[in-house]
């Protein structure tokens, strides 16, 4: 290859790169999942956060910089103390009734995958279980599960970019599992 074909790859590289910067910020943005607000017909008195995966690698994803073979690495998602939080907040934010509850959420599958080829691709998945355990007679009486799955083809693939879009997918299964309870009358 010649001189400017070598320009021409490089410049069309660095404009896909700016594009697909602003196409992955907006794609974090986009809540749209969310459209309807929830509210769990409960009075909420603690979230109980359990991380029930099996066989967790307990290793964080690699997410290399420069590379010269094909990758494809996964890993499962930290529980951070930040995670943590924000799933409390989350879960608290959508209850509103009388009767006393705890709230268990329970992660069963939450990973982070890098895939590096022609493109590079992120993705992540996360499945989550809420129980409703009633106060009173510490009994489980209602549970629901939300999943979600998401992936992003890139050429700048990075491990803050992949938590960012984990913690979407956390967010978006906790609403599926949550419209599910606030469907839930008791008789």
């Amino acid at each position: 290859m010649n001189l400017k074909t070598y320009l021409i790859l490089t410049l069309l590289i660095l404009s896909q790169s700016g594009c697909s910067l602003i196409t992955k910020e907006q794609y974090l943005k986009d809540e749209s999942y969310a459209s309807q607000p929830v509210k769990v017909p409960y009075r909420l008195v603690k979230v109980v956060i359990k991380d029930v995966r099996k066989d967790k690698n307990g290793q964080d994803l690699q997410v290399p910089n420069i590379y010269f073979k094909k990758h494809d690495n996964i890993a499962d998602a930290v529980l951070t103390d930040e995670r943590r939080h924000m799933i409390e907040g989350f879960v608290t934010d959508r209850f509103a009734g009388t009767d006393p509850v705890i709230a268990l959420v329970e992660i069963t599958t939450g990973t982070q995958r890098f895939t590096s080829g022609l493109m590079e691709k992120e993705s992540v998945d996360s499945k989550i279980k809420v129980t409703l355990i009633d106060v009173e007679s510490n009994s489980k009486f209602i549970w629901a599960t939300g999943d979600a799955w998401f992936e992003v083809k890139s050429i700048d693939a990075s491990k803050e970019y992949l938590d960012k879009l984990y913690d979407k997918a956390v967010r978006a299964s906790l609403y599926k599992a949550l419209e599910i309870l606030a469907t839930y009358q008791a008789s």
